[in-house]
């Protein structure tokens, strides 16, 4: 085989494997993000405060670096954000207790549905459901409940950039959703 050749593919490859990493780590800290929210709700609900109101900060801030940091999550690719599928096999030979002796002609046998994986897909629409809720939960309680004065503009402003960072979040989900081709 041809050097260069050689090393384009090898270096494609390498590349893919950091690409993978990256994304990997971003999934785990959101992972843990999210899961400090979840456990803020069980606690909420254990000890009677208001989840809506007590996470407030903590949802849009996570929002907010989702669509604003430094990463540009609908770049990301689609297998790379969830579990898509999994390597089944056209021929497998079993012994006598059902164990797996030989498999031949793998194949890629996709999911009807994504699974979690990393985490990536699952917590960005976590997210975007959290603050879905808290929209709800401000048009029942008037414009004012997000205003730390109580005043209707101050709460209509905070209504309004969460609702630009929920479209925003829904686009970076469709973005993921459909960048199904490969690592260029």
């Amino acid at each position: 085989m041809n050097p260069e050749v050689l090393n384009y593919m090898v270096g494609v490859e390498a590349a893919q494997d950091a690409n993978y990493t990256f994304i990997e780590s971003i999934a785990k800290a959101l992972d843990e993000t999210v899961t400090k929210i979840e456990d803020w709700r069980k606690k909420s609900e254990e000890e009677g405060f208001d989840f809506v109101e007590t996470s407030m900060q903590a949802v849009q801030g996570t929002a907010m670096a989702i669509v604003h940091g430094i990463v540009d999550f609908s770049l990301i690719q689609y297998m790379d954000s969830c579990e898509t599928g999994t390597i089944a096999y056209a021929h497998e030979e079993k012994d006598e207790d059902g164990n797996v002796t030989a498999q031949e002609d793998p194949y890629f046998e996709e999911y009807d549905e994504p699974k979690k994986g990393n985490g990536l897909l699952f917590n960005i629409k976590t997210i975007r459901d959290l603050l879905l809720e808290h929209q709800t939960v401000h048009d029942e309680r008037g414009m004012e409940w997000g205003s730390p004065h109580g005043c209707p503009e101050d709460g209509r402003n905070t209504y309004d950039q969460r609702a630009r960072l929920i479209q925003h979040l829904e686009k970076i989900i469709q973005k993921i959703e459909g960048n199904r081709g490969h690592f260029a």
